[in-house]
């Protein structure tokens, strides 16, 4: 049974992204770094008309290697609450703006709606008075009075 309780308290740990990621909200960087390594050659030159010593050094190879570093610059706890607020206070412009856009299209699109009503409206009134479906009845008949007409003067020839 203990052995069965120990197993559930390691599996249920945090894991390592968490804590990275915990690191990196308060503040550390993590990255590559290149370096430079120098292998040198001494040489050292005994003068005997001087009695001196000259140590000279000869640079012979460099080759890079990446080593990876962790930088870590503690933000204190203001520092990251002012840095939250921040991210708040440009959060609260975002939604107030996206909210102020929304209401002046709803404004706009009921304003043309009206307008397209009245239009509309207008157009009925104005079309009322005119004869249009008297014409297309004359029209009928006239067309099958014609037909009518036709026919009789088939018959006669």
């Amino acid at each position: 049974m203990h052995r069965l309780l120990i197993l559930i308290l390691i599996l249920s740990s945090c894991s390592a992204s968490w804590h990275l990621g915990k690191a990196k909200k308060k503040g550390a960087e993590f990255g590559t770094e290149v370096i430079y390594k120098y292998n040198t050659k001494i040489d050292t030159i005994l003068d005997t008309l001087t009695n001196t010593v000259e140590i000279r050094t000869t640079l012979i190879d460099s080759f890079p290697y990446e080593v990876k570093t962790i930088k870590y610059v503690p933000l204190s706890r203001q520092e990251r609450k002012r840095l939250k607020d921040s991210s708040k206070h440009v959060e609260n412009t975002l939604r107030l703006e996206i909210r102020r856009s929304k209401d002046s299209l709803r404004f706009l699109s009921s304003k043309y709606r009206f307008d397209y009503k009245e239009a509309v409206r207008v157009a009925k009134i104005e079309n009322r008075n005119s004869n249009w479906f008297i014409w297309i009845i004359v029209g009928f008949v006239l067309n099958i009075f014609c037909m009518f007409a036709i026919k009789r003067i088939k018959k006669q020839l």
